[in-house]
């Protein structure tokens, strides 16, 4: 893939773990439905590590852990049953759960690893105590990676990565006992990812960076240990997850090598399963590992989005999870409304186009990863003319893909490039009333129009500030006069032009005296000419009149009910439901508004709101790249800056060391820390998830990223 296609989501990923304090006028919308019906899938591989965690009480429930920073309950066989926990510093809420052990009682013990603590849960997900803190003293954490709780005594052992120890506290957070340093000698530690205990006291241990499984006694006094780096029986490449069933048997997610392993207690090897793959019995990164009172073993299958459920000798027996199954998301980008209330789903990840009816019953779909006719390489943008024929952006591929309303190959233009009629890459498409066709060519920065059957008309635009020139224009929508409306990304703004590309008018979306991003991601007209705004940095929709004057807005952080995480993409129905594609929610949800009609100006006007400047970190972008990224942050403070690279099984691969900076944001891709995605030895990374740890001075911060082929 080469630079042009990894633009990706390019500046519009810094969300989702950044909560805007905005005041909502929720009361004029209101939540109608969203689909799939009763959607409760994990993340999305696309926003980075999915189902990090898993475990089995004793009833046999599964609680699993995904990269909105939530837990999900389900039954043994993956019926849901609930979810608790959130992104945040309080009580309850996470930043990134890297772990999840049960007691005896039901209670949940989770790594917290950003927040440098564990907290303990009921069986119901009410908190009921938390301890630990960034630092290296007793009872202190440096990102803990694993957790495990013992059957007899209910004491909590913590795998404490990156201070390479392992921490013993009782089940209310007392401390106990440590052992462990940094180095490869019996007993010694580089970056333990994981730890479990057996039926008899006896603690197993995760030494990533060393690639193997050491074994102690419950006071830490070393016994054994197996592995090393390789693709043999009883070795590793990144391993991740371990964990033992009630006859001693010990599991090992072999994330590297795409298997699962399985020894006795002594580190004899017994037997392995599973390759790279998508189907049964495959996997895509495996992390998390659990066995239940029967022996069966519950695997988090990373970068194929689902749990897989095995008997203890590894025959499969069911699945749940999967983004892929038919009315399904993963990482539902554009959307689209024809003249009959059909939605139209730009299904990105899963590199296809899916038909709903306007209540989100399942009509069909088409498409499949590939370059042939027909297939897709991460479709954005997607309208339907008034003939009903439908248009995809087929980003990736760098063109334009024309169907029927069912999905029949038409025709198709486009190549990467520069050049009239070529794209680098192409984000989205609008249809206006005479059926010619606009898309905003993003890296390119600027709008080409076309007629229905893709002969070029003309261009217009360049890279800039002034009236007319781009930044990475986005979204495109045309009202009844086919204006055409343009999100204008770098620039946070929206531009309206004539039909003719004439310049007509601007509103500027950024608050001059803030230097938090607003990034409008996608525009649409209803039929009384309102514009809605797609704020993805801040998550919400917003409204404005025609002439750019605020009227409205509406959404916030979270996942039931008005809740969003990363809308990218917006349409509105001739009955005026509004239709927003809920990315990282996997789900499209459809609002309308308690207003009634057009609605008049509340004498707002356009606004951004912030945070109080601090140090801080922010998501990379663009994420998923390949090969390179941006890392943006800020500081409240002259600090010296380094970032630590590693893969998911706690592996340091590269170290990024910025130097001295002074107090400001460092956000673009001007100033914002970059990676090459190359390891310390210049080879370029396979793809898997990774994390990049900040430190500035005293702070420190961990995030997650996905590098793709």
């Amino acid at each position: 893939m080469n630079n042009m296609k990894i633009i990706a989501i390019s500046v519009i990923a810094l969300v989702c773990f950044i909560y805007p304090s905005v005041t909502q006028a929720q009361d004029d919308y209101t939540f109608v439905n969203s689909f799939p019906s009763g959607a409760v899938g994990f993340a999305p591989k696309l926003n980075g590590l999915t189902g990090d965690s898993v475990a089995v009480d004793s009833s046999g429930n599964i609680y699993v852990a995904d990269s909105l920073d939530r837990i999900l309950k389900f039954t043994s066989d993956g019926v849901f049953l609930k979810t608790f926990g959130s992104s945040g510093l309080g009580a309850g809420q996470f930043r990134v759960i890297s772990d999840i052990a049960v007691d005896n009682s039901g209670n949940a013990y989770v790594a917290d690893m950003s927040n440098y603590r564990i907290q303990k849960l009921s069986s119901e997900g009410d908190f009921l105590k938390m301890w630990g803190g960034f630092g290296d003293t007793n009872g202190l954490f440096n990102n803990p990676g694993g957790v495990a709780v013992d059957s007899d005594s209910g004491n909590v052992y913590v795998a404490d990565t990156f201070n390479h120890r392992i921490q013993k506290f009782t089940s209310s957070g007392v401390f106990l006992k440590k052992w462990g340093q940094k180095g490869n000698d019996d007993g010694e530690f580089s970056e333990p990812w994981d730890v479990a205990v057996d039926h008899l006291g006896n603690v197993y241990v995760a030494d990533g960076e060393n690639n193997r499984i050491q074994k102690f006694t419950a006071d830490g006094v070393f016994i054994t240990k197996w592995g090393n780096l390789g693709d043999g029986n009883g070795q590793f490449k990144y391993l991740s997850h371990v964990v033992v069933d009630n006859s001693g048997n010990i599991y090992v997610s072999d994330s590297g090598n795409n298997r699962i392993q399985k020894f006795t207690s002594d580190g004899i090897f017994l037997a392995k399963w599973g390759t790279q793959g998508v189907d049964d019995g495959q996997f895509k990164y495996p992390s998390g590992i659990a066995v239940d009172g029967s022996g069966n073993v519950y695997v988090a299958d990373t970068n194929n989005n689902r749990i897989q459920k095995f008997t203890g000798d590894g025959v499969f027996l069911t699945k749940w999870g999967a983004s892929s199954d038919k009315g399904k998301f993963d990482f539902p980008y554009g959307i689209a409304i024809d003249s009959t209330g059909d939605v139209y789903v730009a299904d990105a990840g899963n590199s296809r186009i899916q038909k709903f009816t306007s209540d989100g019953v399942f009509l069909t779909k088409w498409g499949t990863e590939g370059s042939d006719d027909g297939q897709f390489s991460v479709p954005w943008g997607i309208v339907s003319d008034n003939r009903g024929n439908v248009y995809v952006v087929d980003s990736w591929n760098n063109r334009i893909q024309k169907f029927t309303s069912d999905g029949v190959f038409l025709t198709k233009w486009g190549e990467n490039g520069s050049n009239n009629g070529q794209f680098n890459p192409p984000v989205d498409i609008a249809v206006d009333s005479s059926g010619n066709v606009y898309v905003t060519d993003g890296e390119n920065n600027r709008i080409q129009k076309f007629t229905p059957d893709g002969v070029f008309l003309m261009a217009w635009g360049s890279k800039g500030t002034g009236n007319g020139h781009f930044n990475y224009p986005s979204g495109i929508a045309i009202d009844r006069s086919d204006n055409i409306y343009v999100t204008d990304m770098g620039n946070n703004r929206i531009q309206k032009f004539t039909s003719k590309g004439s310049f007509m008018t601007k509103f500027i979306m950024k608050d001059p005296d803030n230097d938090q991003l607003f990034t409008p991601c996608d525009v649409a007209v209803d039929s009384s000419g309102n514009i809605y705004v797609v704020d993805t940095y801040n998550i919400r929709i917003q409204e404005f009149n025609s002439k750019g004057v605020f009227m409205s807005n509406f959404g916030t952080f979270g996942v039931e009910g008005m809740g969003l995480c990363y809308p990218t993409n917006i349409a509105i129905s001739k009955s005026g439901l509004i239709y927003v594609a809920d990315s990282y929610n996997e789900c499209v949800k459809v609002f309308r508004s308690t207003k009634g009609g057009a609605v008049t100006s509340q004498g707002k006007q356009p606004v951004t709101w912030g945070m109080v400047k601090r140090t801080e970190l922010y998501q990379n972008y663009p994420n998923p790249f390949n090969p390179e990224t941006w890392i943006p942050y800020q500081l409240g403070e002259n600090a010296d800056v380094t970032i630590k690279i590693y893969n998911s099984a706690g592996h340091l691969i590269r170290k990024l060391d910025i130097g001295k900076k002074s107090t400001g944001s460092y956000l673009d891709k001007d100033s914002a820390a970059y990676w090459d995605g190359k390891n310390t030895q210049g080879d370029k990374v396979a793809s898997g998830v990774y994390f990049y740890q900040f430190s500035a001075g005293s702070y420190t911060a961990l995030r997650k990223f996905v590098v793709i082929d």
